[in-house]
């Protein structure tokens, strides 16, 4: 999880997008308080399934006056028809649920986006179905592929991450 202190620090080194994974628990404060660390910065939610029980249009409204980019899978996967019955002012992004090509049909109205990941969606030949990660990022408007950072050790050739980019 991001934190305001986190949040500051990135940015002064050059972040230009935070991904802030948030429980259920004082969110809109904890995104005030980002949002003033950062304020130059995008930033995007990942809910991590977490947002059950909530009331999920007043907390989308009152996230609004943060500028949030997208928020990630707020609801567990077997809920999220719920997110049916209400209009989304800020993008909602699918994670948790989709991991085929078979999937992304029943996600329309729910989510406006999806993040594909490949130790999820069945691999490379799933993904590459799906238009996923670094052969479609250019076109991207957001692109997630952090992974490699929080490896002991990547393969070579690989990707470096400095200034808030990825560069190849």
């Amino acid at each position: 999880m991001v934190s305001a202190s986190a949040a500051a620090d990135a940015a002064s080194r050059g972040a230009l997008l935070l991904k802030i994974k948030l429980d259920h628990q004082h969110i809109v404060e904890k995104v005030a308080a980002i949002r003033a660390a950062a304020p130059e910065a995008t930033l995007i939610i990942d809910a991590n399934e977490a947002w059950h029980g909530l009331d999920l249009p007043s907390l989308f409204t009152a996230l609004q006056a943060y500028d949030i980019a997208m928020i990630e899978q707020p609801l567990p996967a077997v809920q999220d028809s719920e997110l049916l019955h209400f209009p989304h002012p800020i993008p909602l992004c699918a994670d948790e649920s989709c991991h085929t090509v078979a999937d992304i049909a029943a996600l329309r109205h729910r989510y406006e986006m999806i993040n594909i990941k490949l130790d999820k969606c069945g691999g490379l030949t799933e993904a590459l179905a799906m238009e996923a990660a670094l052969p479609v990022a250019t076109g991207a408007e957001y692109v997630d592929l952090d992974g490699p950072i929080w490896l002991a050790a990547d393969s070579s050739p690989f990707l470096s991450y400095s200034q808030g980019r990825i560069w190849l």
